[in-house]
């Protein structure tokens, strides 16, 4: 009897430990990617308290120092990790991105002064072949840059030191910083030109920078994803 009963306790205890596993995979189950929610009503990208945020999903993107192009920067980039959401309504996208920053650095006063900036970015070939650290020859990226004091530049590369203007400027940007961190929304017109620009499809590679200025990046010297996350729209 006693032993009957031993086996019907460990086979419960199992059973309950199975059912417990089942219920705790989802909770720590890493987001796959950028899940872009869709919205009927307008979103006002200058108000980063927006409501629509609350129901967007934040993915946390794993930033490293990347590759030092410049030999006088040798330095660990400061930001390890860059939360973000993107939403979609009738007109626009937008992507909403926020960093801890342990500085507000948002003015170049002398030469060793530099401005905090985030940067999203996008193969134009929507390949994961195309080489993260600005693309490379003939795989061209499109990049989102804000800096702040709200300047925003729609450019374009094919590897380090290639960084070009696009013809069209059409994005807006809008950064608040707070409590140590930084939250910035980058809008852009779902009817902008692509001819040479990237187009909203189902799912788009994308990654990101961030410099922290008080860190003295610049340039080259950034924090960075080292590999393509898609945004699923």
């Amino acid at each position: 009897m006693k032993k009957t009963i031993f086996k019907i306790t460990l086979l419960n205890v199992l059973l309950l430990a199975g059912v417990a596993v089942v219920f705790l995979v989802p909770a720590f189950a890493a987001q796959k990617g950028i899940k872009v929610i869709k919205v009927d009503e307008v979103v006002n990208w200058t108000n980063i308290d927006e409501p629509v945020w609350a129901n967007a999903p934040v993915y946390e993107a794993s930033l490293n120092t990347a590759p030092p192009f410049h030999p006088d920067t040798t330095s660990a980039a400061a930001v390890v990790a860059l939360k973000v959401q993107a939403v979609q309504d009738k007109k626009n996208i937008y992507i909403k991105l926020n960093w801890q920053d342990r500085s507000n650095n948002t003015q170049i006063k002398g030469l060793n002064d530099f401005k905090d900036a985030v940067a999203v970015q996008f193969p134009i070939s929507r390949s994961k072949t195309t080489n993260p650290f600005m693309g490379e020859k003939g795989k061209r990226v499109n990049i989102w840059r804000w800096a702040a004091g709200n300047v925003v530049e729609n450019l374009f590369a094919e590897g380090f030191g290639t960084l070009t203007p696009s013809d069209t400027q059409y994005l807006k940007g809008s950064g608040v910083y707070h409590d140590g961190s930084w939250t910035v929304i980058l809008s852009r017109s779902l009817s902008a030109p692509t001819a040479k620009d990237i187009s909203v499809g189902k799912t788009m590679p994308v990654s990101f920078a961030v410099w922290e200025g008080g860190n003295g990046e610049r340039d080259g010297f950034k924090a960075a994803s080292i590999v393509w996350i898609d945004m699923m729209f």
